[in-house]
């Protein structure tokens, strides 16, 4: 188990580094694609049972376009920068070999709030680019511009650079996809441990996906953690049917090939 560590140990000694030019938050993600029906039953059972908190959030999200594909998503650690809402994120994730069917990986991330008037502009320059890029309409182009240079006025690439080394201002930004997130949280302790779960459903145009996401707390034990949370999630239910065992949908797909039929 330490030579499997060693890795994550060089990684995260890397990513340290950084904390000096902004608070670089670590997290240990566990995740769980879903069903319907699975989402459903979990849904369920964290209302009536856990009484789970029930928020709603909209995420914009932004990536490097080269020839015909974007960059950051298809890094060996992917990068996302987006929107949360008014909260402009970064954050570089690093991917560790599943456990069964519970995906698990450790991210690195920062935020900073945008001021409201500026988000809501952007965020209708981005509803517009969507709705221009699904007609191929070469106007799409001009309103990718115009939230470039906002973005860009707002510094807000360069401070992607203190995780992304690749995310300068001179770089051809795209968004790449829009979503709306309705999530439920509980939060519970497992055989020594605390985690925060969240089961949650994100709609992208007409399509939505499903997944389990686990946060560990106040530890670093990516080794037990899929197991006892395995366990739990049997204990409450889950089922192999409710597991997702196919690709969600990905719009960025559809971005990518709309995009490239302007730009050719």
């Amino acid at each position: 188990m330490i030579k499997n560590l060693f890795p994550l140990i060089i990684l995260l000694l890397s990513f340290s580094c950084l904390a000096s030019n902004a608070p670089i938050k670590t997290e240990f993600e566990l995740k769980v694609p879903l069903t319907h029906a699975g989402f459903q039953k979990l849904k369920t059972l964290f209302v009536d049972q856990y009484q789970a908190q029930e928020s709603f959030r909209t995420d914009l999200y932004f990536d490097i376009f080269e020839g015909e594909h974007f960059v950051l998503k298809y890094l060996t650690s992917p990068v996302k920068l987006r929107f949360q809402d008014n909260k402009w994120q970064i954050q570089k994730s690093h991917s560790l070999n599943p456990v069964g069917y519970i995906v698990r990986k450790m991210s690195q991330s920062f935020a900073i709030s945008v001021d409201s008037m500026d988000y809501n502009k952007i965020r209708q320059n981005i509803l517009d680019f969507h709705g221009e890029l699904s007609e191929r309409n070469p106007k799409a182009l001009d309103t990718a511009k115009k939230i470039r240079e906002q973005l860009i006025e707002l510094k807000l690439f360069k401070l992607a650079t203190q995780l992304c080394e690749l995310c300068t201002s001179d770089k051809a930004y795209y968004s790449s996809q829009m979503n709306q997130k309705k999530r439920y949280k509980i939060k519970i302790k497992e055989k020594g441990l605390e985690f925060t779960i969240f089961v949650g459903a994100t709609k992208s145009n007409s399509e939505e996906s499903y997944e389990l996401e686990a946060e560990l707390k106040n530890s670093d034990d990516i080794e037990s953690g899929p197991k006892i949370l395995s366990n739990w999630l049997t204990n409450q239910g889950l089922s192999n049917n409710d597991i997702l065992h196919s690709p969600a949908p990905d719009q960025t797909l559809s971005t990518e090939k709309n995009l490239h039929s302007l730009l050719k």
